[in-house]
């Protein structure tokens, strides 16, 4: 059995081989994305927002842990102690998203930095970075004419050059 390493301090120089840690890259999550004007449409599962439809907030259901050793054992809650450990190395980490416009989704380029002075950020950390950037990202979006509150599934970081990554959402 594995042992969580204890990282109150600095992390150890075996997790600065890989920006995004494996113990981030292992969790998933739900944006619950709360708004003024959902539409209806019936026999559909996708989520479509009015054009005026505003968000009203941004929150997460709580973290899975996936084995991407072991793609049939059933997924687990995070803990506390899991959300504690290092999940990205470095002092900086932008988020961002390029300006896209392909069929029916568009949006426009927006990024926000994030700062800590310990030379990394907890998973936990990292989440709530995450849902910061949404509310500021996810109003600059149009999917099908309104807000994109369909594409709520988180499926990692993509590395963009220095300190700087991609949120990918699945739907």
């Amino acid at each position: 059995m594995k042992t969580k390493p204890n990282m109150k301090t600095k992390p150890p120089s075996s997790f600065t081989r890989k920006t995004v840690h494996d113990n981030f890259d292992r969790l998933s999550w739900t944006l619950n994305i709360e708004t003024t004007e959902t539409e209806v449409h019936e026999g559909s599962y996708n989520r479509f927002e009015t054009q005026t439809s505003d968000i009203i907030k941004i929150t997460v259901d709580t973290p899975l842990i996936f084995d991407k050793t072991d793609y049939d054992k059933e997924p687990e809650y995070a803990t506390s102690a899991d959300l504690a450990l290092p999940g990205l190395i470095g002092n900086t980490m932008t988020l961002e998203n390029k300006h896209t416009q392909r069929r029916k989704y568009t949006t426009k380029h927006v990024e926000h930095t994030f700062t800590n002075k310990r030379g990394y950020f907890t998973c936990g950390e990292l989440i709530d970075n995450i849902v910061q950037y949404a509310n500021i990202n996810r109003p600059h979006t149009r999917w099908f004419g309104g807000i994109d509150c369909h594409h709520i599934f988180f499926e990692g970081l993509t590395s963009c050059g220095k300190d700087t990554y991609t949120i990918y959402w699945g739907s």
